[in-house]
């Protein structure tokens, strides 16, 4: 059996997270060791001490001396997977963004591709809209690339290593060129190097039409069985996302 865990990217650990957190075990049946907070601390410091299941983001990139793009936290979900890796040792790793819902019937989520052998799976994985914003920032990888939406995902070890490499190269490069966003880099370097890459809709069956990356959700506690949800909201989280669109 594929040994996974799952980690909770985040800047803090409040409300939000602790809730998703709680939702795992309850829900799912994940085991308790098995969930990790991906802290993004850079901005507020290491403020959770020795935690075994806190992994610091500026730790690893402190330890890997990366020179980190502006908002790297944003642009570069794809960190928080090598720092998970770099702190927790699994075949398998699930990264998902507190903001996240689930309907009753999708439970089995999880446990269902624990032994999968897909290497990336992700929320409408595939060729990217050539007319895309960030399609043209894969071309500096390949001629061929590839996106999907990036709040839930599930990596393999290898697939995080070779993504590792190839990021960190690209931080030291001196090129001028727009620094891919996660959803990018990360289909288009995989596709590149010959792993087995699948959407996440597709194999789990389940509904992802209110799974948004730019349209807020208010969150109500009449939620559709089979359904996943983003961003799922409190009143004042969704009024804030909204302002700031128009800001």
């Amino acid at each position: 059996d594929n040994r996974f865990a799952i980690g909770i990217r985040c800047h803090q650990i409040s409300t939000e997270e602790s809730r998703i957190y709680n939702c795992l075990q309850d829900n799912f049946g994940i085991n308790k060791d098995d969930i990790f907070f991906i802290v993004d601390d850079s901005k507020t410091g290491k403020c959770y001490g020795v935690n075994n299941n806190v992994v610091s983001l500026s730790e690893y990139t402190e330890e890997k001396k990366l020179n980190l793009p502006n908002k790297f936290g944003w642009l570069c979900g794809d960190l928080f997977y090598y720092a998970f890796k770099s702190r927790v040792d699994r075949d398998i790793y699930w990264l998902l963004e507190p903001d996240i819902d689930f309907g009753r019937n999708c439970k089995n989520i999880f446990l269902d591709l624990k032994n999968n052998d897909m290497d990336f799976i992700a929320p409408r994985f595939g060729p990217a809209n050539p007319n895309g914003y960030w399609t043209k920032t894969g071309l500096n990888i390949s001629e061929n690339v590839y996106s999907c939406s990036f709040p839930i995902t599930r990596m393999s070890k290898e697939a995080i290593s070779i993504c590792e490499e190839h990021r960190i190269k690209s931080f030291s490069s001196k090129s001028n060129s727009q620094c891919p966003n996660d959803e990018t880099f990360v289909s288009t370097i995989l596709m590149k190097n010959n792993l087995k890459c699948s959407d996440l809709v597709l194999m789990s069956g389940l509904n992802f039409s209110c799974f948004s990356t730019t349209v807020p959700l208010l969150n109500t506690s009449i939620k559709n069985a089979n359904h996943i949800y983003h961003p799922f909201l409190p009143w004042e989280d969704y009024l804030a996302k909204f302002q700031s669109r128009f800001e």
